[in-house]
């Protein structure tokens, strides 16, 4: 049987395309109305495939219900969610969605290469607070200034914890300003 991925902050669908070649049976998820619109475009020819494609929130995912995805893709949320509260409600939703042992698929923003000024003015950030396990950046992104949480691999880890099993670290780039996790449900 087909493998069903939730990809949540799907944005223009980079990896939902992806999946859906790859005959996945994917639903996607985004704050961005015009990122759901562009999606849908792009994607036609594979709409039977499509489980859903929707305007929504991470932190409001447990509408989607109880159990349904084996794997989830949480990419964007977990460096654009700054509150504490709302972070922790996306990874207690992501929990519920997805099946036993299910994995869930993270991307966050490392604290430590900001601080190379090479970097600090290639991704135009515009201030920043440093707090005990995380430092708030503000970027540029078309004229918007948006906010990004960064952490270090061990806090992401701690993060997760609660509820996910961290399995593997895995670093993007030579610089490591990005990471992945990939991780497993937990019972609870």
């Amino acid at each position: 049987p087909q493998s069903t991925i939730f990809d949540i902050g799907c944005g223009p669908g980079k990896y939902v395309e992806y999946l859906l070649k790859n005959d996945f049976r994917v639903g996607c998820l985004d704050i961005s109305k015009k990122s759901i619109q562009f999606l849908n475009r792009k994607i036609k020819n594979y709409h039977n495939k499509l489980l859903f494609s929707e305007v929504g929130c991470a932190c409001d995912i447990e509408l989607l219900g109880l159990g349904n995805a084996d794997a989830l893709l949480l990419l964007g949320p977990m460096y654009h969610l700054i509150n504490p509260n709302s972070r922790k409600k996306a990874l207690k939703n992501c929990h519920q969605v997805l099946r036993e042992n299910g994995i869930l698929i993270t991307m966050f923003l490392n604290t430590l290469p900001i601080f190379d000024r090479e970097n600090f003015s290639s991704h135009q950030i515009l201030e920043m607070e440093i707090h005990e396990n995380h430092i708030t950046t503000w970027t540029n992104y078309k004229g918007e200034k948006i906010p990004q949480y960064r952490c270090t691999p061990e806090n992401a880890f701690d993060e997760l914890s609660e509820f996910f099993q961290c399995l593997k670290i895995v670093f993007v780039d030579e610089k490591k300003e990005q990471f992945f996790t990939i991780s497993q449900k937990k019972s609870i």
